[in-house]
């Protein structure tokens, strides 16, 4: 923060307080300009400006009766056959969204690098753990032997 040279009117403290929240009024104003402008990368962890929030309204719903297939499965093990009859259950208490209301609004995030990055460690993973051929019958775990196959490349937008 910058410092403050001429405090006239009041003390110091005020003075200093004043031009810090004018400062930070001036910094998001420019991030926000930079935003608009393209200038910050999101994956790398820049700014993105968010222009509008999504509100929304549940209403819980209760007890809708519904009808299950029930098999009897020790009549079934007994015998031999499958006897199914009907019974009337219920759904558990869930919730739906009745109303969604947008409202303009000015926020600026900071985009997350840790979010590229996950993906990545999963991608890496999933494909180390993948098995490999070895014979008609038994398979074997690449292990850190996938590197020699190929690397991974990766582009960030």
């Amino acid at each position: 923060m910058s410092k403050v040279k001429n405090y006239m009117d009041s003390n110091k403290e005020k003075a200093r307080h004043r031009n810090r929240i004018d400062e930070t009024r001036r910094t998001k104003a420019n991030r926000i300009r930079k935003c608009n402008n393209w200038t910050y990368s999101v994956l790398r962890g820049g700014y993105y400006h968010v222009t509008e929030h999504e509100s929304y309204r549940y209403e819980y719903i209760q007890n809708k009766p519904i009808e299950i297939n029930k098999t009897d499965w020790d009549n079934y093990f007994k015998t031999g056959e499958r006897i199914t009859h009907k019974e009337i259950g219920i759904y558990p208490i869930h919730k739906e969204i009745v109303e969604t209301r947008i409202k303009p609004v000015s926020i600026l995030k900071r985009g997350s690098t840790r979010r590229a990055k996950h993906y990545k460690t999963r991608a890496k993973r999933r494909f180390r753990r993948q098995t490999r051929l070895i014979n008609e019958d038994s398979y074997l775990l690449k292990g850190n032997t996938y590197r020699k196959d190929y690397d991974i490349h990766w582009r960030i937008w």
